[in-house]
């Protein structure tokens, strides 16, 4: 987690600028001669969150974790699955990563399923079901349910795949959405026609 600035302005106050270079322990800003000889880039590979960044996560997961049913959806099973596998109309190599594969059986996931986390500043249920259209998030979710199925990561009856959306602004709230039967043949159709066009390219 990235901090404040460590340097001290010549005022002899703290610098409050947000740190990008890293040293030894310490961040510092961009501003010339705040950051000591030496401080750069984190190393290659980490991604840097600030503070409040940090602080949003949290009261994020803490509403997932206290809401009965979304929290019951992400446990019991394995979470960012990376998936690969061939498709076998096209015989392209595919892949994805896949936030949530529920190993759960109950009433919405009797067979497991796939399950995708999304943030969201919608403030209504029908906002965030216009942008989950207008993003493609069907395509998405057919995507990794049908992969996750040619992998073997899930059986051939396996539940419909799950959103559960959480608020980004105050009172984060969480509601768990079930892809219906002719949202996933809708993103089926969307995906199979992608990679049509990407088998066409390629030609």
């Amino acid at each position: 987690t990235a901090t404040a600035c460590q340097a001290i302005t010549k005022g002899g106050d703290g610098c409050k600028s947000a740190g990008s270079l890293y040293l030894e322990g310490k961040w510092y800003c961009r501003v010339r001669g705040h950051a000591p000889e030496g401080a750069g880039p984190p190393a290659a590979g980490l991604e840097v969150i600030a503070q409040d960044e940090l602080e949003l996560v949290r009261l994020c997961t803490d509403s997932v974790r206290s809401h009965k049913v979304a929290s019951a959806l992400l446990s019991g099973g394995k979470a960012e699955q990376e998936i690969e596998w061939t498709d076998p109309e096209t015989r392209i190599e595919c892949r994805g990563r896949v936030d949530y594969i529920s190993g759960r059986v109950d009433y919405l996931t009797p067979h497991g399923g796939v399950i995708d986390l999304k943030s969201t500043r919608r403030e209504t249920v029908r906002e965030f079901v216009r942008d989950a259209a207008s993003g493609l998030y069907y395509g998405q979710l057919a995507w990794y349910h049908d992969g996750a199925t040619l992998a073997g990561r899930l059986p051939a009856g396996a539940s419909q795949p799950l959103i559960v959306a959480v608020s980004t602004t105050e009172p984060y709230d969480v509601a768990p959405f079930q892809l219906a039967p002719s949202a996933l043949e809708a993103g089926r159709i969307l995906y199979r026609d992608l990679l049509t066009k990407y088998q066409q390219c390629v030609a």
